[in-house]
């Protein structure tokens, strides 16, 4: 579950690198952000938003909630340029460059509704998160959270065992499963359900997979894995020819959680 400071700093400069062409390639984290937001049922006040990228789901939120004053997070500062530029002058609307898993450590304030789109996987300490979420929330509040589950890129994990080395293991494939996540979540919230979505996405070519990849930023962390040639990479397009064709499976799952109703408070 934990990730050490060089990780994360290479999963946050991934991010930033990708910044400009995000929004181009993330076909499969805006349908998750819509899924995100299909479950929202409350009319909050004020929300938190944890990894907000270039601002999709904040646009959503924003839309969605004329009213709410949001707390938009990122640690990847180009993305948030591109956060801002979108949503224009919200004064309601307020971006923090930060490590989130540290701001909600640090943070004082209170929310109605946390959501985050398609980040939570990346953390270091997923129970903490939780807990601090939950610590966050008003009395009966809401988190919505959607995160990639390990089944992610399944196909791209047997081409390189296949053909590359055959202990490899992609970073998708250290990321929590639901099982897991939702019986953490259940130790911090009074009410937690699970949606969960495998979409397979076909693509043109091989090259198609890694540009999606690299342009979004979605690599993480992999000290392990070898430079990939020109003859690993033809070896890897035949694997996918060989099984039909350039197919990749996403997981994706959404947990809705209620924060306890305490007392006092």
């Amino acid at each position: 579950m934990h990730r050490s400071e060089q990780a994360k700093d290479s999963i946050r400069q991934r991010f930033c690198r990708a910044a400009a062409s995000y929004d181009r390639y993330a076909h499969i984290q805006r349908q998750s952000a819509a899924w995100l937001v299909a479950q929202l049922s409350d009319t909050p006040r004020r929300i938190l938003e944890i990894g907000c990228g270039t601002g999709n789901l904040t646009t959503l939120l924003a839309q969605r909630f004329p009213a709410a004053g949001i707390d938009a997070v990122d640690f990847a500062d180009t993305m948030l340029v591109q956060a801002r530029n979108k949503v224009g002058k919200e004064e309601r609307i307020r971006f923090h460059c930060a490590d989130a898993e540290r701001f909600l450590r640090t943070s004082r304030a209170h929310y109605d509704l946390v959501a985050s789109n398609a980040t939570l996987q990346w953390f270091a300490d997923l129970p903490a998160t939780f807990g601090q979420v939950a610590r966050l929330l008003r009395p009966g509040g809401m988190a919505v959270l959607s995160l990639f589950g390990p089944a992610s890129f399944q196909e791209l994990a047997a081409a390189m065992r296949a053909v590359v080395d055959p202990h490899i293991r992609l970073p998708a494939e250290s990321f929590c499963a639901a099982p897991e996540a939702e019986a953490f979540a259940r130790q911090a919230f009074s009410e937690v359900e699970v949606t969960s979505h495998l979409v397979q996405r076909r693509y043109d070519t091989f090259f198609d997979i890694l540009e999606h990849i690299s342009k979004t930023g979605t690599g993480g962390y992999h000290h392990k894995v070898p430079r990939l040639g020109r003859a690993l990479l033809q070896g890897l397009d035949q694997w996918f020819v060989e099984q039909g064709g350039y197919t990749i499976t996403y997981e994706i799952y959404i947990l809705r959680c209620r924060a306890h109703n305490r007392k006092g408070e």
